[in-house]
């Protein structure tokens, strides 16, 4: 089942900028949760709220569990817990002409979102 993530309206440019090097770098993202989903699997898609409505989303890889761990482009540090893993190779950001609100939470939500594929820009 597809998920949905929010990053904070004050790290936006930050998660944009480690977004964008992930990509070209072919690594992985890692988003730091309470508990993994149960009902999600890899393969599913995970949607990115910025700003109170839908950006983009990710494929998920998989879900890991980890003592610590350091973003390798911003350096930050991470505790212990549970992480939803995303290629990021895998973004399709919706095109800024289609408003999907979306009501920011903390962790992640189950959703059902169907987007027309020709609103996506690759």
């Amino acid at each position: 089942m597809d998920i949905s993530i929010t990053v904070p309206q004050k790290e936006a440019d930050i998660w944009r900028r480690e977004n964008s090097e992930a990509i070209k770098k072919n690594m992985d993202l890692y988003f730091k949760v309470p508990f993994i989903p149960k009902n999600s699997n890899p393969g599913d898609k995970c949607f990115v709220i910025i700003n109170n409505r839908i950006e983009g989303y990710h494929i998920i890889k998989g879900f890991d569990r980890r003592s610590e761990l350091e973003c390798e482009i911003t350096g930050r540090e991470w505790g212990p817990g549970n992480y939803i893993v995303r290629k990021a190779k895998t973004w399709k950001e919706i095109s800024q002409h289609l408003y999907i609100p979306a009501k920011p939470h903390r962790g992640f939500r189950y959703v059902d979102v169907r987007i027309p594929i020709r609103i996506i820009r690759m």
